[in-house]
């Protein structure tokens, strides 16, 4: 029998507490059991954000709850959990199940609660699912990865030297449960290589690739192939919500032949444009950094009510996002989510203390995040001069100058006529703010410029960088600033001429996929054909890291040697990134590698087997307790090229 005192009220609010837990524990075990991994985990994930109420409409959903996930979800591995195999995505899952459950039992009005998980729904929202069909498809040589011979071989083909570096981030976190950065000293005394690199990004991956195969651990050959498969959907990822950031902005629901055309040309920026670098140099971080400005555009062009602690969470995550991925593209995201502030009013702020409480330590926590980039780069990296690295990515003066004209230089018109236009205040303000953006690229371009030509008497690879991450946030930009010019739709036409309209919204969106040019899907046909044939010299690097893994830490060098080899340094480096041995010790053996990849005369080729011997030797003279590897079909002619004391320490793996 119930005590006198408990309501009603009381009754029904323990019962949504107990029905809460019960869920949030149900989806927590389904993650242990393996239940809600691979495609069911990630089909849960996706419905679980739509279902949960951070607007009514849906394409805003999906792009908050994108900003929210790329601006926050990557701060879980920023602290060594003190239980081994902590499955972050798993306890999030439950959280935000459980905390659903919770919001809508705890209303007395169920029924408006329920129905408020229902989104409102338009012909626009079909869109993100379109982007992401096409992004899908765009990305399923990596999708449908199986071969990490394949992957490494495709990687290495001199383009994508950075996938190796950002490869072995991933796995060390997946194997650490934390970034490197807060891992301390490695087992050789020595700092780990990346410990002073930015690793937001990699956690990004980390967590996808944990929604899909939970906390366990597959050998090296199975977290490389992870790997791959985390980027693509990472890809995926960014172009849905960038297009449901689109989507999402009112002037273009209610004019939805203009939306199409305009998302089409957000995604193809990314997907077939400058954006494809992502995957071609393997500079999905910084494809990170770009979408979180863009996002963070899109965002805040759209009118809001007030200050909402949840909107500014999202932009606030999207700045992170920005300064961790990339963080000469940091001011822009922050120029762009500045835009929320528009229209200055009073009656837009928070009117209770407790609002100002919720707004504050949303600013706050934004602020801690990234200033804490600073200590990353900065004081571990001793203030090197990273930003005068001398390597061209795009070639010729014009070449150059094209891109942020063609993209930045329309948007930054685009906007400006809107705010010529405009009739109130708040949207010429709101004009200006878009305008803001390309227009502090163009600010940070040359003031970059002037220190690169001071310091190095040329522009050079991140003058290269920053101008192509301002040409792609400038597409989402654009976008916004053509939703400001659109008014509220005519009168409703003839069917002709409805039929018109219609066939001109298809033909625009198709003819806007193909305004970039078609690097995105030159390099999808080369990543199918390299992913589906014979792979060598990856099967041989793994090969090696399986030797390499089961002696001592950072006591072997692996040489690469068999013609068609990649170079013999970048070889080394998939060794250790796979082995998960990559420290500041590395760089004795890397500097005589690199020095043996020079003298042959070698840009992508391997050494010949004279150049592999010379390198050997002078590694095995440095340190007694060294040993080398080296291909089977090459053992005896560097054997025989070696002093016989040192013979015993070159080691092969079994051909049988």
């Amino acid at each position: 029998m119930l005590a006198k005192g408990i309501s009603k009220d009381h009754l029904r609010r323990i019962l949504a507490v107990v029905v809460a837990a019960g869920v949030a524990a149900a989806v927590f075990f389904l993650r242990r059991a393996g239940v809600l991994e691979g495609i069911p985990g990630l089909v849960f994930a996706v419905l679980l954000v739509l279902l949960l109420p951070l607007s009514p409409v849906l394409s805003k959903r999906i792009a908050v709850g994108g900003a929210l996930f790329l601006g926050w979800m990557p701060l879980l591995w920023w602290v060594r959990m003190p239980v081994p195999e902590v499955d972050r995505t798993g306890i999030v899952l439950a959280l935000l199940s459980g905390g659903l459950v919770l919001w809508v039992l705890w209303s007395k009005d169920l029924r408006d609660r329920a129905w408020r998980l229902v989104p409102q729904l338009g012909v626009v929202d079909a869109m993100p699912f379109v982007a992401g069909g096409l992004a899908a498809w765009t990305m399923w040589p990596f999708l449908g990865a199986r071969g990490a011979d394949r992957l490494i071989e495709l990687f290495a083909d001199g383009r994508g030297w950075d996938h190796v570096a950002h490869g072995g981030m991933v796995l060390m976190t997946r194997a650490e449960g934390v970034i490197e950065p807060m891992l301390g000293a490695s087992p050789d005394g020595s700092s780990w290589i990346w410990a002073g690199y930015p690793q937001h990004p990699h956690t990004t991956v980390t967590s996808l690739i944990e929604l899909q195969h939970g906390t366990a651990l597959g050998d090296a050959a199975t977290e490389f192939v992870r790997y791959g498969r985390g980027i693509g959907l990472l890809m995926v990822g960014l172009v849905v919500v960038l297009v449901a950031g689109v989507a999402q902005l009112p002037s273009l629901r209610r004019r939805p032949l203009f939306a199409w055309p305009l998302g089409a040309l957000v995604a193809a920026a990314f997907l077939f444009g400058l954006g494809s670098m992502a995957l071609t140099r393997s500079w999905w971080n910084f494809a990170v950094a770009c979408a979180a400005a863009g996002l963070a555009a899109l965002l805040a062009a759209s009118p809001s009510e007030g200050m909402k602690p949840l909107k500014i969470l999202a932009l606030g995550g999207l700045v992170v996002a920005a300064a961790h991925s990339w963080l000469l593209l940091a001011p822009l995201a922050l120029v762009a989510a500045a835009a929320v502030l528009i229209p200055w009013s009073r009656d837009r702020w928070p009117s209770t203390r407790r609002g100002w409480l919720k707004l504050g330590m949303v600013v706050v926590a934004t602020l801690a995040a990234v200033l804490a980039v600073i200590p990353i780069i900065v004081l571990t990296q001793g203030g090197r001069g990273y930003l005068t690295y001398v390597i061209d990515i795009l070639s010729g003066r014009f070449t150059r100058l094209a891109p942020v004209l063609a993209t930045g230089g329309i948007a930054l018109a685009v906007a400006l006529a809107a705010y010529v236009r405009s009739k109130s205040r708040s949207e010429a303000a709101r004009s200006l703010s878009l305008a803001a953006v390309p227009a502090a690229g163009f600010v940070l371009l040359g003031l970059l410029a002037v220190y690169q030509l001071a310091k190095i008497g040329t522009v050079s690879y991140y003058f290269d960088k920053l101008l192509i991450g301002v040409s792609l946030i400038s597409v989402p930009v654009l976008t916004a600033a053509v939703a400001a010019h659109l008014g509220p739709p005519k009168s409703r036409q003839g069917k002709l001429r409805g039929l018109a309209a219609v066939s001109a919204c298809v033909l625009a969106s198709l003819a806007a996929l193909f305004v970039f040019g078609l690097s995105g899907l030159d390099y999808r046909q080369e990543a199918k054909e390299a992913l589906s044939g014979p792979s060598h010299a990856g099967a041989r690097i793994l090969r090696a890291a399986e030797i390499s893994s089961s002696r001592p830490f950072n006591k072997t060098v692996y040489i690469a040697a068999v013609p068609g080899d990649p170079r013999a340094a970048l070889c080394y480096y998939y060794q250790i990134a796979l082995d998960r041995s990559w420290t500041e010790a590395t760089k004795g053996p890397t500097e005589i590698l690199i020095e043996a990849d020079e003298s042959d005369g070698t840009r992508h080729n391997s050494l010949d087997v004279e150049s592999a011997a010379q390198a050997a030797s002078e590694l095995l003279l440095t340190d007694v307790e060294l040993a080398v590897v080296v291909a089977p079909e090459v053992l005896d002619p560097i054997v025989g090229l070696l002093p016989a004391s040192l013979r015993d320490r070159v080691l092969t793996w079994d051909t049988h």
